[in-house]
């Protein structure tokens, strides 16, 4: 299922055995996310034409030495279109959608047969619709699905909680649902398969029971396939790792200002340096913008001044200076390299408001 992300897992391989910053269980965890991540987008019928663009994009992102880590942040920052499904989305696919002519149907019922501790052989099994695809149905199953069968088929057809795996299609067909079940060799409660051990306790087969056995399956492919848990600080540094990769090459005199705002300019920058070894300096077209690794302040030169903008809200910062702004309510901030208009700005326009600047970056 993963060969699209051969690219991906190639690095990973590389981490694990030249670099040993993964040990074989981050390993296999790495190999299981991309699985989960590949397959919950197959079930919802993702576009999958550009998956080796992502994977070879995902690729070059991975970080040396966290690569796990760097990897699930990657998974989690991706854009859209192209985002990791969530339970919800992935357990309405699951219960309501057409799975039969997905690719992956007859890959998703071997693996949640063979999901737990006992293994099946699962050689010349195929796809099996427990409801037959027969267009005009036996009369024995008209009379357990009733005046409505007609419409109970088109719905519930090929949805999860209708499909199955056996060797003996050919036997089973179109059958009234009791003789599949109890049919020697071959019925349900005949199989070793696991999926069939609940049809084999059933004397009915409508709605109710293939929402029922749906949800079930789809519970189970939660855990299977389960769903991402990416580290917040692996996202910030990755984040900073894209700022600095998007400013390299440019310093702080490539910024336009005048010599009395650099002054201040370079202060702010150096100060803001020094309050900690992780503190790191980008610089973007027009701001300077500094990192622990998520962003904490923000150094945008005007034509008299310096707008600081700052990660903390104006009602944190009320104590340790007068005319901090409130920006959350603004459609957007001119220059600023920082998405959104969260935190607060104070404008520096003297060296006492440098010294209240400072003040406001330490806290």
């Amino acid at each position: 299922l993963v060969d699209v992300a051969a690219t991906t897992v190639m690095v990973l391989y590389e981490r694990l055995h030249h670099d040993k910053t993964l040990d074989a269980d981050e390993f296999c965890e790495a190999i299981d996310t991309l699985e989960s991540y590949v397959f919950r987008r197959s079930v919802l019928g993702a576009e999958t034409r550009s998956g080796g663009t992502i994977f070879s994009n995902l690729a070059s992102k991975i970080r040396s030495d966290a690569p796990l880590k760097s990897l699930k942040a990657r998974l989690a920052m991706m854009g859209r279109g192209k985002e990791f499904p969530g339970d919800e989305e992935f357990m309405l696919a699951l219960t309501a959608a057409d799975l039969y002519h997905r690719r992956t149907c007859f890959y998703m019922l071997e693996r949640l047969t063979n999901s737990g501790k006992e293994k099946s052989a699962l050689n010349g099994l195929s796809i099996e619709h427990v409801m037959p695809q027969k267009a005009e149905l036996p009369d024995e199953w008209k009379t357990m699905l009733g005046e409505h069968w007609r419409d109970i088929q088109q719905a519930w057809l090929h949805r999860l909680g209708n499909l199955t795996l056996s060797g003996f299609n050919s036997e089973l067909q179109a059958a009234p649902f009791q003789k599949k079940r109890d049919l020697k060799p071959g019925g349900y409660a005949d199989s070793s398969v696991w999926l069939n051990l609940e049809l084999a306790k059933l004397d009915r087969w409508t709605p109710v029971e293939m929402e029922a056995r749906g949800r079930q399956l789809a519970k189970l492919s939660l855990k299977v396939w389960p769903a991402l848990k990416a580290d917040d600080a692996a996202i910030k540094q990755a984040r900073l790792d894209d700022a600095v990769q998007a400013a390299s090459g440019k310093t702080r005199a490539d910024l336009k200002c005048d010599d009395a705002v650099r002054i201040w300019l370079e202060k702010l920058a150096e100060f803001s340096i020094a309050l900690g070894d992780d503190v790191t300096e980008v610089v973007s077209s027009r701001s300077i913008v500094l990192h622990e690794p998520a962003w904490f302040v923000e150094l945008l030169p005007r034509a008299n001044g310096i707008d600081v903008r700052l990660a903390c809200e104006a009602t944190e910062l009320a104590t340790v200076a007068a005319g901090v702004q409130v920006t959350s309510q603004w459609a957007w901030i001119a220059n600023s390299a920082v998405q959104g208009t969260e935190g607060s700005l104070y404008y520096v326009n003297s060296d006492p408001k440098l010294e209240a600047a400072c003040a406001l970056i330490r806290k």
